[in-house]
């Protein structure tokens, strides 16, 4: 109980300073709905399930990496494929004219992360269609990049 409220707290700040919401932005659910159309019939709706939980998304950094931080894993549905206990989804986008491929993890079962090429601010008020969707391999996340750049 006072972990959770603890938890509140620190989304509470984070919210304040911009780096986070209980809801996803335009461009994200933009992606996370090509991924959720791209699954198979018996995981969609776990998927989607997952989506109307109780969660927060920490935007770090910049956005760039989208972190789904759920309140409850126990009140949400897991999806039982092993593929998806650590699993990495490209998304081939256009933005604006460009291509570009953002990216969602799948962990232990969950929604973990939305990744994109650019910080969020990049994309908002921008036209974003998406080309496609297929399974990548996890040195594909740009988690590595950024880890990179940020320990040189």
């Amino acid at each position: 109980m006072i972990r959770n409220l603890l938890r509140r707290c620190l989304h509470l700040l984070t919210y304040l300073s911009g780096e986070g919401s209980w809801e996803l932005r335009t461009y994200e659910s933009k992606i996370i709905d090509a991924v959720i159309e791209s699954l198979d019939e018996d995981i969609k709706p776990i998927a989607l399930s997952q989506l109307g939980g109780n969660y927060f998304i920490e935007r770090i950094p910049k956005g760039r990496i989208n972190v789904f931080r759920f309140y409850s894993k126990e009140s949400i549905s897991k999806i039982s494929d092993s593929k998806f206990s650590d699993l990495l989804i490209n998304i081939t986008i256009n933005v604006d004219g460009k291509k570009e491929v953002a990216h969602v993890t799948f962990y232990k079962g969950y929604f973990f992360s939305i990744e994109f090429k650019n910080p969020g601010k990049f994309y908002i008020d921008k036209k974003i269609e998406t080309l496609d969707v297929k399974i990548g391999k996890d040195n594909q996340s740009y988690t590595v990049d950024i880890d990179r750049i940020e320990h040189q």
